[in-house]
């Protein structure tokens, strides 16, 4: 009898614990023999899922997009008000911030890296782009539905993106001064109030 496929099974849990160790030690100090403690696991198995530290965060970082962009394409033909949508899909996103704020700094590097290395930008370009997609596709909604004012729809989509992005370095500068979940709300709340009608 051939034995079950539990590659799924098994990557999920190997980012789970990496999720946890680094929440727990933080990215610099956590090392792959702490990630294999934290699951249960070999060092050695491991490596035959993630090449590298950096890999199991990219997976990490895209396990979280996945999420969200599944949740926001949901949202698109759920039968709710578009400012209602968006605020759900604005928790989701503040949600998954605060679990992966420990992630934020290596983040910070490979969008540093993006602008020297095409292999790189390609690798953020997807999800960037699918999420312009999904901002687009609920601001032109919105504007059908009458709920927004008639606006330039991709000013509004990099607006809000922006807005995220821009709340995630002010707080890297200065964690004390903002409540990152918190001004993630405030700026986009204050966006819909703008072109809410």
């Amino acid at each position: 009898m051939p034995r079950p496929d539990v590659s799924e099974e098994r990557t999920q849990q190997i980012i789970a614990a990496a999720i946890s160790a680094f929440v727990k030690l933080g990215i610099a100090n956590t090392r792959m023999e702490d990630i294999a403690q934290e699951a249960g696991l070999s060092k050695g198995t491991i490596y035959l899922y993630f090449k590298s530290r950096e890999e199991l965060i990219f997976a990490i970082l895209d396990s979280f997009i996945a999420r969200e962009l599944a949740y926001a394409t949901e949202l698109l033909t759920t039968d709710i008000s578009v400012v209602e949508k968006i605020n759900k899909l604005i928790d989701i996103v503040v949600a998954d911030m605060a679990q992966i704020k420990p992630l934020t700094p290596l983040y910070l590097d490979f969008i540093a890296l993006a602008a020297r290395e095409e292999s790189v930008r390609e690798i953020l370009q997807k999800p960037f782009d699918e999420f312009m997609e999904v901002f687009c596709a609920l601001i032109e909604q919105g504007v059908a539905s009458g709920e927004f004012r008639n606006l330039n729809v991709k000013e509004v989509a990099l607006a809000m993106g922006t807005l995220i992005d821009g709340s995630i370095l002010i707080w890297v500068y200065d964690p004390e001064f903002i409540d990152l979940e918190r001004q993630v709300k405030a700026s986009l709340q204050l966006l819909l109030d703008g072109i809410t009608v």
